[in-house]
């Protein structure tokens, strides 16, 4: 479903993941390697994905690890075969006649936070001489200080899960 405004909205999903086209498995391969077989994301959710991360990607191109420990974060909570086993739908809405998931509480260990805050901390962004971080991740010091609350709204609601 659309949300007023028209963005796309996600559906409570309690089915297993399903194998992908063969296009669409090529297409997830390039962007999230470590997502392989089956997937719990349709063709238009990684498009999406995709596209918004698109817009962090000139940020942290500097630092291939930060680059990808970032787009792993966004193409796990978008497309894993397990994201019952790291996400919990919080409250589901009506939009449309339709349950759409209203919010998500997204579990991400303590190494994988650390890992992908120290792998990105100190990457410039050369255009505004600032650290990407700073534009990313909000003010936070570290992934306890609440990094991922910082991500932007447009990013993280923007991915279909």
């Amino acid at each position: 479903g659309k949300r007023s405004d028209g963005k796309v909205v996600n559906c409570p999903y309690g089915s297993p993941a399903v194998k992908p086209a063969d296009l669409l498995s090529s297409k997830i391969q390039s962007l999230c390697p470590t997502i392989t077989g089956n997937v719990c994301c349709t063709e238009a959710q990684f498009e999406t994905l995709r596209q918004q991360v698109q817009q962090a990607i000139p940020f942290l191109v500097g630092c291939p690890a930060c680059l990808r420990n970032f787009l792993n974060l966004f193409c796990e909570l978008t497309c894993s075969p397990n994201q019952s086993l790291f996400i919990n739908v919080t409250s589901v809405d009506k939009v449309g006649g339709n349950l759409t998931v209203g919010g998500i509480d997204y579990f991400v260990s303590d190494a994988f936070g650390e890992g992908l805050y120290d792998s990105c901390k100190d990457v410039k962004f050369g255009s505004a001489n600032t650290r990407a971080m700073d534009l990313l991740g909000g003010r936070a010091k570290n992934v306890k200080g609440h990094l991922l609350d910082y991500i932007p709204d447009y990013i993280m609601h923007a991915c279909k899960y």
